[in-house]
């Protein structure tokens, strides 16, 4: 499928049967937009078993893991956008100031249009659904381009769309970078993304053209703080398990560890023990607990980070075991990681955490702010003054304390990044919201209107209201 040559003309048809329902879709009910949902619930429920097998195929992922990080998300963000969507399109009442009496002020949701949505390869159907649920909520026609790199989830997802939707509702095209190309100049009136920062810049620059809005969801070095009065058999568990959670190919997985160091060997040894138990490096390659990454590319790029940081000093703190040709790279936990390594500055995407240290919290909010703003920041700990200094200063789109990235299961959070980590925001509320337009009402009711008194030529009263104005209201 990546190689697949695409009909020009099929984006072009695509894009236009679905701008011409567009109006149409925008005015559907609540009743309509849940039908459509739970059609869409139905279908996902009845392909759980094909969606397990399409990821292990695409990369050897565990069901289980499937079943939670894919299947259970999409089916909690639907039902979550089922129960609250009527309050959710309800027009909403706001204040209006008293010097403009006579009207009263109100917010409609509407549609933004024809929307695309570009999913990436590592969660091909949580990051494909959960947008297009929102999308669906919001009254939108959609054209969803999932991944070329997973080809067994993309065919499937597409297969998955045309049983639940008509095709001037929601389409699935497949293929790959030049349908991407043609895809993002196309004026579509949203574009939202999931994937890398350099990709992400092409898209924006692509939707300027066309004054399209955008949504990127990217990724950046998630660090992970270690305070010196922390649970260290606890946090190295929840640590290797959110790291090594698909390979470490996460955009939220922990990216690197900033340990106080007052502990660090205490706290790596006890990443190690963890990783022992966890995975067990013993035929690793052959734990149905342990996938393997998308492509020889990936993996290659390990082999690369690996080579770089232990060529400039760093530690190998377990065994390195890296097979291209399959794709397979076992955990690996790097120390003595310095400025100028390529796992210090670059996001890894992958199973290696390297492990630094800092001696003072301004010092290592210092050290998290030099990759730009992180998508996520985890704090292990119980330094309250630390906490503080850190919840008042870090700037990332989630900040989660003695946990990694949890915020990202709960649908009433806003999920995201900051500038260089993504813009907008997705999920629940904040998901139905990035697809939709808030238009501004004013109605008048009361028969005077008011304006009139400024009306030129202007006399001695409607220039001293001028003045009471500006001064009490």
């Amino acid at each position: 499928m990546g190689n697949e040559v695409f009909d020009q003309d099929s984006v072009a048809n695509s894009f236009r049967a679905l701008k011409a329902n567009a109006i149409h879709q925008n005015v559907t009910s609540v009743k309509q937009r849940k039908a459509l949902l739970q059609k869409l619930l139905t279908e996902i429920l009845a392909k759980q078993t094909e969606i397990e097998q399409a990821i292990f195929l695409d990369f050897k992922r565990s069901p289980l893991e499937t079943k939670m990080s894919e299947i259970w998300l999409i089916v909690k963000e639907i039902k979550f956008a089922i129960r609250y969507l009527n309050n959710w399109m309800t027009i909403k009442n706001v204040p209006t100031p008293a010097v403009f009496f006579g009207n009263s002020s109100h917010i409609q949701f509407q549609a933004k249009g024809v929307v695309l949505i570009i999913s990436p390869w590592n969660f091909p159907f949580n990051l494909s659904f959960s947008p297009l649920i929102s999308a669906i909520a919001a009254g939108n026609t959609v054209l969803l381009k999932p991944s070329e790199m997973a080809t067994h989830s993309a065919q499937l997802i597409k297969e998955i769309v045309e049983n639940v939707f008509e095709k001037n509702v929601v389409n699935v095209l497949l293929g790959g970078r030049e349908l991407a190309t043609q895809l993002i100049n196309t004026p579509f009136n949203h574009i939202f993304f999931t994937g890398s920062t350099a990709v992400g810049k092409i898209i924006m620059g692509a939707a300027a053209k066309n004054l399209a809005s955008v949504t990127l969801e990217l990724g950046g070095k998630s660090p992970v703080i270690i305070d010196e009065k922390v649970n260290i058999k606890s946090a190295a568990e929840n640590i290797i398990f959110s790291k090594f959670y698909n390979n470490g190919q996460i955009c939220i997985a922990p990216d690197f560890v900033l340990v106080h160091k007052s502990i660090e060997k205490e706290f790596v040894e006890a990443l190690k023990q963890a990783l022992q138990k966890m995975y067990p490096p013993e035929k690793l390659s052959d734990n149905t607990n342990y996938g393997r990454l998308v492509n020889e590319k990936a993996t290659a790029a390990m082999q690369r980070f690996v080579d770089d940081a232990i060529e400039k000093g760093a530690k190998a703190e377990n065994k390195i075991q890296i097979d291209i040709a399959q794709k397979f790279v076992a955990p690996l936990l790097i120390s003595n990681v310095t400025d100028e390594m390529l796992i210090a500055n670059e996001e890894i995407f992958g199973p290696i955490l390297p492990i630094e240290t800092y001696t003072t919290i301004e010092g290592a909010v210092a050290r998290i702010h030099k990759n730009g703003k992180p998508l996520g920041t985890y704090y292990y700990g119980a330094n309250k003054t630390s906490k503080r200094y850190v919840t008042e200063n870090v700037q990332s789109g989630a900040l989660v304390f003695n946990q990694a990235h949890i915020h990202h299961l709960n649908s009433n959070l806003p999920f995201g990044g900051s500038n260089q980590s993504g813009i907008g925001k997705s999920h629940g509320y904040f998901g139905f919201l990035e697809f939709s337009n808030q238009k501004a009402i004013v109605k008048t009711w009361w028969p005077l209107e008011m304006a009139k008194i400024f009306y030129p030529p202007h006399s001695k009263l409607s220039k001293k209201l001028a003045k009471i104005i500006v001064k009490y209201f």
